[in-house]
């Protein structure tokens, strides 16, 4: 009703009686009180504000600045377009009336003084200019890159030449601040120059630790300690900046790495210093018996534990009577390389006279290619001792075994035609394993297939013989690399497999507990559809799974047994009820003759009839 009633006296009344009533009818009839208070006070306030544009008006040009006023003039055109359709007439005249006059003054003004306001005009543009290329100029210093900062700069600085100077007291000034401004600019550039030449200084710095961590052989921990001096100075000058804040992270973590490693050369270099006394005494013990064989590597050890005690930087003192005692013993050890060196001729003599003989004796062609490769074995393992052979006796056993060599040749030949025919099948079984691998459609597999081809596949290699070691070795890394790719498939779907039982599990036990039965039975049915092995585990893997599977479906299941067999024992108490009371029956008709009596127990046995036949019964 409120919303229907417009009159204030009305409102005022309704607003008084039930202002301890009713709060949401109260303020509503206030709230229609103010707007109609509003509106009544909405033609005089109106009125007002035209009043003072039209007063406002009419004062222009009285000060003569024309400039001024003309830019107030749009200002009240704006305001007054927002009141003009709400105004009166008279105002409407006296605002028009003010402002004719005033634009006609205005224009007799600018005719009489057209040159001049064509300058100033010319200068406050001029100014706008400058005043906007300052405004660009104070944004230099933020830029990105050097290349925007120049970029940006050069652009500015040609167009504050390019413009005409303004009065000198003014010029005086803005060049001044333009000077600042550029120069706050060539500062920016002058670090960010500064701050990439410190970011590449610290890459390289980064690079060369990175290669001093990585080589294998012990550190030079004095180059090692500069570097890293170099890279602490180059990182507190990049500390904060963006640019470098990545390479700062990065050479904290290879200095701390350097530095773990410098301390753990540096103890093992001492360790290695308080064991030199004892290896020196075991070097000369061999020496002295001629055993140059166990000799050479503890003196190699020695030269290893010299090198890195020096890389390590520890005091020169404590090596200086070692590194005496080693130069009194490196004669002795040539001694004995010139020995092994007789006796290792002496051996070749002798695998030069057993190739000789070997080439004329009467054995089987298989056991003379057996020995042909024992003994250029012997020949190489010479070779590789530190002996090198003299040119005469490596062509006397040359010789003698290119001859063996051609006595064995039809040997050699049937070999190589049955590896090559071992390698053709090699060949075709890794094509075989590639066109499989090719073909199949990992989202849609039959896994058991490719369990019997995997099965199949390895099998056939297996009763393929030798081939040329070349070949060999080419052929078992192609072979093994597909059946290594063939594995992991069976292998993420074997455990995407297991993850799912175990998900089923999971579910499954979770079932026992659910409040509906029903439910719980249902989605018990659709999980033991979806339990299917597609790439078996482990068989007690397997049996562990399924039994836990079996045993969280049989608790859904033997909840439900439950239930039915409580509810047949409850079935048959209700039968049991209700018999009873049949026999009651029979048994008072037979006995009982009061008609009185037997129709109180008539309507007792009816009414217990009653009660128990809600209660159901088995169906039969």
């Amino acid at each position: 009703a409120i919303a229907r009633v417009e009159d204030r006296a009305a409102l005022e009344q309704v607003a008084r009686r039930v202002a301890k009533k009713d709060k949401a009818v109260y303020r509503s009839a206030r709230e229609k009180l103010r707007l109609l208070a509003e509106r009544d006070e909405e033609p005089k306030r109106i009125r007002a504000q035209c009043a003072e544009l039209c007063e406002r008006a009419e004062r222009l040009g009285h000060l003569e600045n024309w400039t001024q006023d003309r830019a107030l003039l749009e200002h009240l055109d704006r305001q007054w377009t927002e009141l003009e359709s709400r105004a009166e007439l008279d105002l409407r005249e006296r605002f028009a009336a003010a402002r004719g006059r005033f634009l006609a003054a205005y224009e007799a003004h600018r005719s009489a003084n057209a040159a001049q306001v064509a300058a100033q005009e010319a200068l406050a543009a001029l100014r706008a200019r400058r005043e906007g290329l300052l405004e660009e100029a104070t944004g230099l210093a933020a830029l990105d890159t050097e290349v925007a900062i120049r970029t940006a700069r050069e652009r500015l600085t040609a167009a504050w030449s390019a413009l005409g100077s303004l009065p000198e007291s003014e010029q005086r000034g803005l060049d001044a601040r333009f000077a600042r401004l550029v120069g706050a600019a060539d500062v920016a550039e002058q670090s960010m120059a500064e701050q990439r030449r410190s970011v590449s200084r610290l890459r390289k710095t980064v690079a060369r630790l990175e290669k001093l961590c990585a080589e294998s052989k012990p550190l030079d921990l004095a180059q090692a300690r500069t570097l890293a001096d170099q890279g602490r100075a180059l990182s507190a000058g990049l500390a904060g900046s963006q640019a470098g804040e990545g390479l700062v992270a990065a050479f904290a973590e290879v200095s701390a790495r350097l530095e773990g490693r410098g301390k753990s050369q540096r103890r093992h270099a001492e360790q290695r210093l308080a064991e030199l006394p004892a290896r020196l005494d075991e070097l000369e013990t061999l020496v002295d018996a001629g055993e140059l064989k166990k000799a050479d590597p503890v003196h190699q050890s020695i030269q290893a534990g010299l090198e890195l005690i020096q890389a390590s930087g520890l005091p020169r003192e404590p090596t200086e009577a070692i590194s005496a005692r080693m130069r009194a013993l490196t004669p002795r050890l040539r001694d004995l390389h010139h020995w092994r060196r007789w006796g290792a001729d002496q051996h070749r003599e002798a695998l030069c006279e057993a190739m000789r003989a070997l080439r004329d004796q009467d054995l089987p062609l298989a056991a003379v290619a057996e020995r042909l490769h024992v003994l250029r074995t012997d020949w190489k393992e010479l070779d590789q001792s530190g002996s090198p052979a003299n040119q005469t006796l490596w062509e006397r056993f040359h010789q003698a075994a290119h001859a063996v060599q051609s006595r064995i040749q039809p040997l050699l030949a049937a070999q190589a035609k049955e590896w090559e025919g071992n390698r053709t099948a090699r060949e075709q079984v890794c094509q075989q394993l590639e066109d499989f691998l090719s073909r199949i459609d990992w989202e849609r597999v039959d896994w058991k297939r490719v369990m019997r081809a995997e099965r199949e596949i390895r099998h056939a290699w297996s009763l393929i013989g030798l081939c040329e070691a070349r070949a060999r070795f080419r052929l078992d890394r192609r072979f093994h690399k597909g059946i290594k790719e063939l594995d992991h498939r069976l292998e993420s779907e074997r455990e995407r497999n297991q993850a799912l039982k175990q998900g089923l599990v999971t579910r499954v036990e979770a079932l026992a507990a659910l409040p509906d039965l029903e439910v719980a039975i249902e989605e018990t049915k659709a999980l033991q559809r979806q339990w299917h092995t597609t790439v078996p585990s482990r068989q007690r893997d397997e049996n562990r799974l399924w039994q836990a599977f079996r045993a969280g479906c049989d608790a859904v299941f033997q909840r439900r047994a439950a239930i039915q067999q409580a509810h047949r024992g409850e079935l048959q108490e209700n039968l049991s009820v209700r018999e009873t009371l049949c026999d009651e029956a029979l048994d008072c008709a037979d006995r009982e003759t009061d008609p009185r009596r037997l129709a109180s127990a008539l309507r007792d046995l009816e009414s217990r009839w009653r009660d128990a036949e809600s209660l159901p019964v088995p169906r039969h």
